[in-house]
């Protein structure tokens, strides 16, 4: 995925909630993926603890990380 492509139905920022549905994951494993797995390189592309909203440079950043949802 491009840097600049929108990842989600061309929105420019996702909720949490969005993210566990498209990964079919818990809100639980989420934070522990935000916060604790993933969080320094996340830190690094503007992301914090209390993001409830995730920005496209955030989310991009995720899907390198973790990869593409299903």
């Amino acid at each position: 995925m491009e840097d600049n492509q929108q990842p989600y139905k061309g929105k420019g920022s996702i909720t949490k909630q969005e993210i566990c549905q498209m990964y079919a994951i818990s809100d639980q494993t989420l934070r522990n993926l935000f916060n604790k797995r993933y969080f320094e390189q996340l830190k690094a592309v503007g992301y914090s603890k209390q993001n409830k909203i995730i920005t496209n440079r955030v989310f991009l950043k995720f899907i390198e990380l973790y990869g593409e949802p299903l």
